[in-house]
């Protein structure tokens, strides 16, 4: 009865990529809701409240946890459930949510919709 969306952060020339399909694939196929958003789209580090070190690599869970893997250590997280650091990981959410797209399933691919 959980309802989980996934937004992946991609360059354009990786959609067709066997392992980002395969991975995109999974998910869809578990019905969880996948979108997806190009880096080109997204506001440059720094820009319109987006963090400058930010990895594309978080969530936000209940709009009351953010958990964060960093690039340059991906086994070490951030967790935090501080308003002011949840708000801003939720607004980084909401300007990915805002650049995203839908995909479908065409001919055994995903693909934007």
């Amino acid at each position: 009865g959980v309802k989980v969306a996934r937004t992946f952060v991609l360059r354009r020339d990786q959609l067709s990529e066997p392992e980002v399909q395969r991975m995109l694939r999974t998910h869809y196929d578990d019905g969880i809701e996948v979108k997806v958003a190009y880096r080109d789209e997204l506001p440059a580090g720094g820009e319109a409240g987006w963090a400058k070190d930010c990895s594309f690599n978080f969530a936000v869970f209940d709009d009351r946890l953010a958990v964060d893997v960093s690039a340059p250590a991906p086994y070490f997280s951030v967790r935090t459930s501080q308003r002011g650091e949840v708000a801003r990981y939720h607004q980084m959410l909401a300007l990915v949510e805002h650049a995203s797209h839908a995909v479908t399933l065409r001919e055994n691919e995903i693909i934007q919709a």
